[in-house]
């Protein structure tokens, strides 16, 4: 009995992921893949929308446009292993509101560059699409990154995938800069981030920090008015 409940549970999720919910009929739905930077959340979304148009349900991929990391991302979004998958590039999901009523199912990649990810989509969700957003949840901070967790209460499905830290080989659920550009929004790939486990991320940020602060202090010590007689 405990197995056929299990398996019932299984093909529930499976079909939620496939943009229908057997128990209240078809329906909207949305659909988050979160985690740090090379855990494969947008393999994961490319994935499930390639499913998605293997069934023939006309489906919409919508790819932040600044973010230009690999050849031929302009109009496609390109996973760190080389898997395309064609895209419409925009700054805003308002910019492509007026031409997703064509489509079933709506994907978003780097969701959280988005400002308008939570009003679109759930308003796309409450059109009967399925909505697949592929965001980071944090940023290089370990701080919530856009809006995108305002999303959790309000998606039928949220999975959080983890990398491998690149320091001890450990599950890595954080995302970690390795330059010193303090701005949130930073594009880059592996030539500026890395995946770090909760251990290897604060022990490096605990050391650039104290880093930070020897050479704040020794620009403050030659910067000094010096004292007459000294």
């Amino acid at each position: 009995m405990a197995s056929s409940r299990a398996l019932m549970h299984d093909s529930m999720r499976e079909n939620l992921a496939f943009g229908c919910d057997c128990r209240s009929g078809c329906s909207g739905s949305i659909q988050l893949v979160l985690g740090p930077m090379f855990s494969g959340k947008s393999s994961e979304m490319s994935r499930r929308i390639r499913r998605h148009i293997i069934a023939r349900r006309p489906s919409l991929v919508i790819k932040y446009r600044k973010d230009l990391r690999y050849e031929g991302s302009e109009s496609a979004v390109v996973t760190h292993d080389a898997v395309r998958l064609t895209a419409q590039p925009a700054t805003r999901l308002a910019d492509v509101d007026d031409i997703v009523d064509a489509y079933q199912v709506i994907g978003v990649d780097e969701g959280q560059f988005f400002d308008d990810v939570v009003e679109y989509a759930e308003k796309w969700a409450n059109m009967g699409k399925t909505v697949i957003i592929a965001a980071l949840d944090g940023d290089f901070k370990r701080k919530p990154f856009g809006r995108v967790l305002e999303l959790v209460p309000m998606a039928e499905d949220v999975v959080k995938l983890n990398a491998v830290c690149t320091s001890c080989g450990l599950n890595a659920a954080f995302t970690k800069r390795t330059t010193s550009d303090d701005a949130i929004e930073v594009v880059g790939g592996a030539d500026m981030y890395r995946a770090a486990c909760r251990a290897c991320h604060e022990r490096e940020s605990s050391h650039a920090q104290t880093k930070g602060n020897d050479m704040a202090s020794t620009d403050a010590d030659v910067n000094a008015p010096s004292t007459p007689g000294s």
